[in-house]
């Protein structure tokens, strides 16, 4: 039953899938495709195996066994080495009137227990051997040789990012729309708002002598207070000293982030756009891009169709673990002709953040400036041409032409693709500094994967980060009573959606469903989940958040292939044994219980983002550290008094919440944290000094305080 992972795995990675060795579908079927898997490896006969070579592990089985007896030697090194060769080593026995015939389901069943182990084996790049030893002629000669598999490996070398050959670097710093992520960035853009000329000189002095921090927070609040009661305008109105003052403040933003001319250009070729929303990606050097908008309003005010400006920054300072398709947030609107209103929202939304991670909420910020406006005929999206659009799936929502500006564009990377799906499934276009490209002719899925390109006129990029495509169109097929189950057949069942239902318990006839795949229980008043649920293998989305659990059953161990598991708002107060040992998790959530130990991390290889947030922890278990590839990880409201030493030998993690804990320092070692981008430490201790140098020594790490 173990085996049947491979449904789960083709939704988490099908290019993966293109460069394994086997297949998983034929492992399950030895006696059909046996003879295939066999010739997928080269042979080799000797007398007897001897397990003395270095740079090699040897994994144990018995003479006809498939199972490991030494699986956590590999589990020890297998984060720092490269496998170059896998041998397979058994006997060449029994023989039939001097005859060998290979035993299929043997070794098909020593390669799958190979791949539970760790499934980044499977690959092509490796060179695969059978090892069949000849000494042997009857069961208890076989029973004494070596019988498993030789792992053969090169110490691992300091990680370098690989790219493509035919994929151009992308610069960091020629990255058109970057995230707000550096304190020179951050101070940038503070030093900018109070030598503006519509920054009074008392708010000014307030700011003397203050921390980067608190000079944000004056800032911030001052700008609040000002747009609450500043009253509308109408350009036509405005004298032209008065325009010459926003056009000069305008600029200062433009030179400050050095932006080219591409959005003034477009719009300067476009006159005839009217009854317009613009959408401006409100994030780093975007900032630049979205002033062009309003200085070419003021410009071209009696032949301007722009009626309003909407900025968004993905969220504000939101975590990522916390932004949801459609709900994330940081969102601000403005009418097009309030220009000294949209200078202090320009300024008050550069304090409120820059998103931090990679993918924005370009849809949602578009949703939210049509609503409740009839009157807007054509969206104008300010768009950096790098991150992928997070809520990509919502864009048959928008209902008129989306007219995307893309900024940062190369001819060598091409157009991001879900730019180009957004301005093909709503009839606009994709237009830079130089062409306007309507109509594309590329063809996608009906939800916005790439499938051909026939487009000529420009090159279409390759997708950069994870799509929640394959996410919202599982959720669309789920049965939403327990009733309609027995309607079923049951092997046809694979998604269930029970959430808000008001149950207390949980009908027997739900651990019968062995086909679900993605199980929501989140918001009802349960309390124990049966111990049938280990029953549930084919389980990839698991949320039992909001609920009233006070444990969970030992078999929860079983559910081996879990990709999202989302435990929030409970009452548990420990985890089961070997609980944290789901290799294909990217996702979990644990946040708002009552949690004081962790226990043991055995194996989350694949963990992404991992949410422990109001839970009453006080220490992580050295194990943490072996979770490499963690990027996102939420520790506020527990009860730290040390920075946990296992966080900085998670080389990739870039975003860490240990807000309202009980911190008064950093260790030295957070410097060596190279890939840190955000780091929020609200509602510790930290003395002025501590906050100084922790400044000082994470200077390109955001640092909130």
């Amino acid at each position: 039953m173990l085996i049947r992972f491979v449904f789960l795995f083709l939704l988490l990675n099908n290019s993966v899938l293109a460069q394994q060795q086997f297949s998983l579908d034929q492992l399950r079927e030895p006696k059909k495709c046996g003879p295939q898997i066999s010739a997928l490896l080269g042979t080799q006969e000797i007398a007897a195996f001897k397990d003395t070579t270095t740079n090699t592990l040897f994994l144990r089985n018995g003479f006809r066994s498939s199972a490991f007896v030494n699986e956590d030697d590999w589990l020890a090194i297998q984060d720092s080495v490269d496998v170059y060769r896998i041998d397979v080593v058994y006997s060449k026995y029994p023989l039939r009137k001097g005859v060998y015939e290979e035993i299929y389901p043997l070794l098909c069943n020593r390669l799958l227990h190979l791949f539970e182990l760790d499934d980044e084996l499977n690959s092509a790049t490796i060179t695969w051997n059978k090892v069949l030893q000849t000494n042997c002629h009857n069961d208890q000669e076989a029973d004494q040789l070596l019988h498993g598999i030789v792992i053969w490996y090169k110490p691992q070398v300091e990680l370098e990012e690989v790219v493509e050959a035919d994929q151009p670097v992308v610069d960091a710093e020629r990255t058109a729309g970057a995230a707000q992520s550096t304190l020179t960035e951050l101070n940038a853009s503070v030093d900018y708002i109070a030598g503006s000329s519509f920054f009074s000189d008392s708010l000014k002095a307030q700011l003397v002598g203050k921390t980067i921090d608190e000079q944000r927070k004056i800032i911030q609040t001052a700008l609040e207070k000002e747009l609450a009661t500043k009253p509308d305008q109408d350009l036509s109105k405005i004298d032209k000293i008065k325009r010459n003052l926003y056009l000069d403040e305008l600029n200062k933003v433009v030179n400050l982030y050095r932006s080219d001319s591409t959005v003034y250009k477009i719009l300067s070729r476009h006159p005839e756009w009217q009854d317009v929303a613009v959408v401006n990606d409100w994030t780093g050097s975007m900032y630049g891009y979205g002033t062009q908008v309003v200085e070419w309003h003021i410009r071209n005010r009696e032949i301007s169709g722009i009626k309003e400006i909407t900025l968004f920054n993905d969220g504000d300072m939101k975590s990522t673990f916390n932004k949801k398709i459609g709900e994330t947030g940081g969102i601000y609107t403005e009418k097009a002709d309030n220009v000294e209103k949209l200078i202090g929202l320009f300024q008050l939304v550069m304090m409120k953040g820059g998103g931090g991670d990679g993918p924005e909420n370009d849809i949602e910020g578009i949703l939210a400036a049509l609503e409740d406006r009839n009157d807007i005929k054509e969206v104008i999206l300010i768009a950096d041409n790098y991150p992928c659009v997070r809520d990509i799936s919502l864009a048959n929502r928008i209902g008129i032409p989306v007219r995307v500006i893309v900024c940062g564009y190369t001819k060598e990377y091409g157009i991001n693709p879900d730019l180009v799906y957004l301005a093909k499934i709503t009839n606009g276009g994709v237009y830079t500094i130089e062409d306007d490209l309507e109509n594309p002719s590329a063809k996608f899925s009906e939800e916005g994967e790439l499938l051909s390109q026939e487009e000529h006129r420009f090159k279409i990029a390759k997708k950069s980060c994870e799509s929640d495509r394959i996410t919202t169109a599982a959720e669309k097929e789920a049965i939403k009573s327990i009733k309609k189950t027995r309607f079923k057949q049951k092997k046809n069942i694979t998604q269930l959606d029970l959430s808000n239902a008001g149950l207390t318990t949980l009908h027997k006839r739900l651990y019968k469903l062995t086909s679900l795949q993605r199980l929501d229980l989140n918001t009802n008043k349960l309390t124990h989940v049966a111990t049938e649920l280990g029953q549930l293998t084919l389980l990839s989305y698991l949320n039992l958040a909001h609920n009233q659990l006070v444990e969970l059953p030992p078999s929860f161990k079983q559910i081996k292939y879990l990709q999202e598991l989302y435990l929030g708002d409970n009452q548990l107060k420990a985890l089961p044994k070997n609980f944290l040992n789901l290799p294909f998790l990217t996702k979990l959530d644990l946040s708002q219980n009552k949690l004081t130990d962790l226990g043991k991390v055995t194996n989350l290889r694949r963990l992404k983002e991992c949410d422990l947030s109001y839970n009453k922890l006080m220490t992580l278990p050295r194990s943490f550290q072996s979770i490499k590839y963690l990027r996102v990880l939420s520790l506020s409201n527990n009860q730290f008094s040390d920075f946990p030493e296992a966080l900085t030998n998670l080389r990739f993690l870039e975003e860490i919440h240990l807000s309202n804990n009980q911190l008064t320092k950093l260790p030295m070692t957070m410097s060596s944290m190279r890939a840190l981008k955000i780091l929020h430490l609200e509602g510790n201790n930290f003395p002025i000094e501590e906050q100084e140098r922790i400044r000082k020594e994470l200077g390109e790490v955001m640092v909130y305080f």
